[in-house]
C-alpha cells in the first residue's frame, strides 16, 4: 500500500472524488457486478491550476472534455504523458473503492439476522466485537447463494416476514450440515430460530437511499482518509463530488455525519462497534460539482476507468496505458468491499488471536466471563430478561458493520 508510507502531511489537501458502475439499488445486473469509486488527492486545487494545462490535455485527446468511456485507450494514449507528468510532478494519490454489489446485499442480511440489540439469541461478544463479528458474517455469507441475496434485498424494501423465514429455513439446512464446529453451530442455529420465531422486529429496519453501494463506498473513502489521518497527519481541506442526482443528499448526509466520527483502533480484531472518537480528518463540507467545470474530476475519471480495466483484465492494458496505469497503481490504494476481503480480515484475526500468549490466569478469567455472557443470552432468548439498546445505534449511514475495510 504505497500511499502508507508517505510521510507526514501538513497542508489540507484537494479530494476529487467520482463513481462508475452506478446501477442505485438495483444490485443484480449481471453487467455491473461491481461498484467502483476513486478519490484523486492533491496538494493544490487542479480546478485553479493553468487553464493551459487542461486546454492542452483536450486538444491532444481531441475532446470537450476528458471522460475515459469517451476516450477509450487510444484517446488515453495520446495524453497520457502529460496526465503522468501531472500525477509525478503533484505527488497526487488515489484512493480507489470496489464494491461487490452482491456481497452488499448478503452482509445487509447479516445485520438483519446477526444484531444483538433485536435478535435475543445474539450476546453483545459475538456481535459488538469486531473479529466475533467478522467471523459469524463470513459464515452467513458463504451459505447465501444469489438467489438468496436477491430475494432478501427484495424483502428488505417490503418487510415480508414469510419470505424472510423462507430464507431463514434454507440458511439453518445448509449451517446443520456443513458447519462443523459445535458452538458456531449452536450460535448460528439460536440465531436463525428465534429470527424464524420473532421476524417482525427483525424487519422493522427497511431499506433506503442510504443502503445504496453508492453510500457504503463513501463510507469506506471517509474510513481510509481517517486511517491516513491517524498514519501520516493527513487532512482534507476541500473534498468535491461528481454531481450525482439521484443519491446527491443522501451522500452529503453521509459525509457529514462519518466525516465527524472513526472507530478507536478500527482494525483492530478486538476492536468495539461502540467506541467511537471525535476526528479531525476533514476541514471542509461535503461539495458536488459539474465534470464539466473541474479538471480535477476529469482527470479522476481518466484514472478510475483506467484502473478499474487495470484491475479487473490487466491483460487488455497496454502501451503508455499500461505505464500510465502502474504509475496510478504505485501511488494508490484499493479498499475492497467483497466477501474475500471479509475472509481475509478474519485469517488475519485469528493470526493474530493465535499469537498472542495466554496465562492460565487469563483463560480463567475469560472462561468465566464467557459463562456469564452465555447465562444472559440464555435469559435474553427465554425472554426473562430485556436486550437493552441495540448496537445498531453505533453504526454510521451507510456502514455495513461486517466489514470492517482495510
Amino acid at each position: 500500500m504505497p500511499h502508507r508510507s508517505k510521510p507526514r502531511v501538513i497542508k489540507p489537501l484537494f479530494a476529487y472524488t467520482d463513481e462508475t458502475g452506478n446501477s442505485g439499488l438495483k444490485l443484480f445486473d449481471p453487467n455491473q457486478p461491481y461498484f467502483w469509486t476513486g478519490t484523486l488527492l492533491m496538494p493544490i486545487d487542479l480546478d485553479k491550476l493553468d487553464p493551459a494545462i487542461h486546454r492542452a490535455c483536450l486538444s491532444r485527446a481531441g475532446v470537450k472534455e476528458l471522460h475515459g468511456n469517451h476516450l477509450g485507450f487510444g484517446g488515453i494514449e495520446r495524453i497520457a504523458g502529460k496526465v503522468s507528468t501531472l500525477i509525478r510532478r503533484y505527488d497526487a494519490r488515489f484512493l480507489f473503492t470496489r464494491v461487490d454489489k452482491s456481497h452488499l446485499a448478503a452482509t445487509k442480511f447479516v445485520d438483519t439476522l446477526w444484531d444483538s440489540g433485536t435478535n435475543m439469541a445474539v450476546s453483545n461478544l459475538q456481535y459488538g466485537i469486531r473479529l466475533n463479528r467478522l467471523y459469524f458474517a463470513h459464515l452467513i455469507v458463504a451459505f447465501l447463494d444469489i438467489d438468496d441475496r436477491e430475494e432478501f434485498w427484495a424483502i428488505y424494501e417490503t418487510g415480508d416476514c414469510k419470505a424472510f423465514v423462507r430464507i431463514l429455513m434454507r440458511l439453518e439446512g445448509r449451517i446443520e450440515t456443513h458447519v462443523g464446529d459445535p458452538r458456531s453451530r449452536q450460535l448460528l442455529l439460536d440465531a436463525i430460530k428465534w429470527a424464524m420465531l420473532h421476524p417482525e422486529p427483525l424487519l422493522e429496519g427497511r431499506r433506503s437511499e442510504l443502503d445504496a453501494p453508492n453510500i457504503v463506498a463513501l463510507t469506506l473513502v471517509v474510513h481510509e482518509l481517517h486511517q491516513l489521518n491517524e498514519e501520516t497527519g493527513l487532512t482534507v481541506g476541500t473534498f468535491i463530488h461528481d454531481e450525482q442526482q439521484q443519491f446527491g443528499k443522501d451522500l452529503k448526509t453521509a459525509f457529514e455525519l462519518s466525516k465527524k466520527y472513526g472507530s478507536a483502533n478500527a482494525t483492530h480484531p478486538l476492536a468495539l462497534m461502540v467506541d467511537l472518537k471525535d476526528m479531525s480528518t476533514f476541514e471542509c463540507d461535503f461539495r458536488q460539482a459539474s465534470s464539466m467545470q473541474s479538471f480535477g474530476l476529469q482527470l479522476l475519471d481518466l484514472a478510475l476507468w483506467l484502473t478499474k480495466r487495470f484491475t479487473d483484465k490487466p491483460d487488455s492494458v497496454r502501451g503508455k496505458c499500461r505505464e500510465l496505469a502502474e504509475q496510478i497503481h504505485g501511488c494508490s490504494h484499493i479498499s475492497e468491499f467483497t466477501y474475500e476481503a471479509m475472509f481475509g480480515e478474519v485469517l488475519r484475526g485469528f493470526e493474530w488471536l493465535y499469537s498472542q500468549p495466554l496465562t492460565p490466569e487469563m483463560e480463567a478469567r475469560g472462561r468465566q466471563l464467557l459463562n456469564e455472557v452465555e447465562s444472559t443470552r440464555l435469559e435474553k432468548m427465554a425472554g426473562t430478561i430485556n436486550s437493552g439498546a441495540s448496537a445498531t445505534a453505533a453504526r454510521l449511514p451507510g456502514d455495513p458493520t461486517t466489514v470492517i475495510p482495510k
